[in-house]
């Protein structure tokens, strides 16, 4: 009841050619962003949600080389923490390149100490891979990989947890007003590390969007998950291996 959470605050300076930023920021890892007109899809991916971070505070260094080159270096908290919680801090660095008109690729990777389960602070690593590739006007591919790993998971002497995963979008742009997006993923937590639970999650996701007006978006989508294990409920209360949902959103831009 007496605590909030501002998802970024920052302030931003010239410097040498490119811009240093000062505080809260979001992660320059994986596909999807956290605000919602940005992304292709109503929901989220199972990469977004348990792959990678959402924001990190620090300071960050932004310097675009060329129309083709730019890049990416910072110095954090680590994943998600405004106030530290250890003596470590994490670094990112972040490459994105964009070789022809039709082809733009990032390339991000971090490591810094984390809290494991025990409470102990050992390293954690995340690579994320992003490519963007539009071969026609009203036709976009993505393509997202990210493979993360925490040292000692458990505590000091056991067994480090790896988890990775890999997702594609496929958008295309039927007319002014509508457009549709088809969505693929699996998402490995092969030690349990960031579910919860041994699994293999897969899902399959399909969203139609419309927009009235320049500002409105309004989206319906069709998804189906699934794992190799019971970690879903049905309408009856039973564990279940899938589960299928149906998602209406509403979009203004002001």
């Amino acid at each position: 009841g007496d605590q909030f959470d501002i998802q970024q605050a920052f302030i931003t300076l010239p410097v040498g050619g490119g811009e240093l930023m000062f505080g809260k920021f979001a992660t320059l890892h994986g596909a999807e962003v956290i605000e919602s007109p940005a992304n292709l899809n109503f929901s989220r991916s199972f990469l977004f949600g348990y792959a990678i971070p959402f924001t990190h505070t620090g300071v960050r260094y932004h310097y675009a080389f060329n129309d083709m080159l730019n890049g990416h270096i910072g110095v954090n908290n680590g994943w998600d923490n405004v106030t530290d919680s250890n003596t470590d801090k994490s670094v990112e660095l972040q490459v994105g390149v964009s070789p022809i008109p039709m082809l733009s690729l990032s390339v991000a990777g971090m490591m810094g100490a984390e809290d494991t389960a025990t409470g102990d602070s050992e390293n954690r690593t995340l690579i994320d891979v992003v490519a963007t590739i539009k071969p026609m006007d009203k036709l976009s591919v993505v393509l997202n990989y990210d493979n993360g790993s925490q040292d000692e998971a458990g505590g000091p002497g056991t067994d480090d947890a790896k988890w990775s995963g890999i997702a594609g979008y496929l958008n295309y742009v039927f007319t002014d007003k509508w457009s549709g997006t088809l969505r693929v993923e699996s998402f490995d937590d092969a030690d349990a590390y960031r579910t919860g639970t041994e699994q293999k999650l897969t899902e399959a996701t399909l969203t139609a969007q419309y927009m009235p007006w320049s500002n409105t978006i309004i989206r319906g989508e069709l998804r189906h998950d699934s794992s190799d294990e019971d970690t879903f409920v049905d309408e009856d209360g039973v564990a279940d291996d899938k589960q299928d949902s149906v998602g209406v959103e509403f979009i203004y831009n002001f």
